[in-house]
């Protein structure tokens, strides 16, 4: 085909990709050289030169190309990146880090180049010249919590703790909820549980309306042994569920402290005794109840009064007949669901839809399929 189109780029690079698939170098080197030729001035056949350079490991060939490239285009700051990556490759390491810092000289000064650069010298192996980077990207840039929260995770990368701490600490102080749940979570995803928790119990007044919050700061005081802290930040968390998702993650979480407390018989008492307990309580009481062995006290408070027409105490009485693998109970207490305001819910009617099957009423779950489908079209 050459020889009838001697002049088609297209053929030339299918050509030379196959003979650098074949291990035939010097033959690709050549053939890059006749597109080059044929393309004068022409990037992408340059680039592409570069790459086949770098790929069949003639690094000083590749090497001397990239900079060439680069003194053509002085203010393309990705050329001086990748001249770093090649450099590295070819075990030119001092020379890798000088470009990566022309990279960022370049760039536009954005946190993601700072950041990019600082992740790249790092791969280096030159913690040094990336700490560099991050001094200055939070010098540069003061305000940035992300430019902040990245080099705390480098400082403590590097076993400086105590910088690293410090630096979360600041930025925790004074924080909205968002922001200081975050804190924590890089605290504790590195072992620091202890910091972790002084932080978020620090605040618990504060943000004692936020069940995300109270979430993690449960959580937290699980792992730090303050089980009697988790139980009652546990039960708050309960009273602000408003939806049966939320609500069982609570009972979850609230269960387990009382668990690791030894106290789910103790504060079973305390709930079963209240005169005014709330349907979140009653749930909350029902779970502890379960737990405990005593499935029939549990079902008996879901039975009762306002719990057993609510949302949440249907949602209650299901779950606890799905663990006991109750099918049929589940699917009856989630067709009563179904009829409660705003309930005819694609969820509920999935559920319904697998509760039937697995209980082996088919028939049942087939009558339902229709109605899911009318419901949530693109459900499968």
């Amino acid at each position: 085909m050459l020889k009838k189109h001697p002049k088609r780029i297209a053929i030339h690079r299918r050509r030379a990709r196959l003979l650098v698939d074949l291990g035939e170098p010097d033959q690709a080197i050549a053939a890059h050289r006749t597109i080059l030729r044929l393309t004068p001035g022409d990037r992408t056949s340059r680039e592409e030169y570069i790459a086949m350079l770098a790929q069949i490991e003639r690094h000083d060939e590749a090497i001397a190309q990239l900079r060439a490239l680069a003194e053509q285009h002085p203010d393309d700051a990705e050329l001086q990146f990748r001249l770093a990556g090649m450099l590295h490759a070819a075990n030119k390491t001092d020379e890798a880090v000088a470009a990566a810092g022309q990279y960022v000289a370049k760039s536009d000064g954005s946190e993601y180049a700072h950041l990019r650069a600082a992740k790249l010298l790092l791969r280096f192996e030159r913690p040094e010249a990336a700490g560099a980077i991050y001094e200055k990207l939070v010098r540069t840039k003061p305000d940035s919590i992300a430019a902040k929260e990245a080099q705390a995770a480098f400082l403590y990368s590097q076993e400086k703790k105590e910088a690293a701490l410090a630096i979360w600490l600041e930025l925790a102080a004074d924080a909205d909820v968002n922001q200081t749940l975050q804190v924590a979570r890089a605290m504790a995803t590195r072992g620091e549980h202890e910091a972790a928790f002084e932080l978020l119990s620090s605040r618990a007044d504060e943000f004692s309306d936020e069940p995300l919050f109270l979430g993690q700061l449960v959580t937290s005081a699980i792992t730090q042994k303050a089980y009697e802290q988790a139980i009652a930040w546990g039960q708050r968390r309960v009273q602000l569920a408003d939806a049966a998702g939320t609500l069982e993650a609570a009972l979850e979480q609230t269960a387990l402290a009382c668990d690791r407390a030894d106290k789910m018989e103790e504060v079973a008492a305390e709930l079963a005794n209240m005169s005014d307990r709330t349907v979140q309580q009653t749930c909350l009481l029902a779970e502890l109840r379960e737990r405990l062995g005593d499935s029939r006290v549990a079902d008996a408070v879901l039975a009762e009064g306002e719990v057993a027409d609510h949302v949440l105490g249907v949602s209650q009485q299901i779950r606890l007949h799905q663990s006991r693998r109750d099918w049929a109970q589940a699917a009856a207490a989630t067709r009563r669901i179904l009829k409660m305001p705003g309930g005819r819910k694609s969820t509920h009617i999935r559920r319904l839809v697998e509760l039937y099957q697995r209980d082996n009423q088919f028939a049942e779950a087939l009558g339902w399929i229709d109605a899911w489908k009318q419901i949530s079209p693109g459900s499968t």
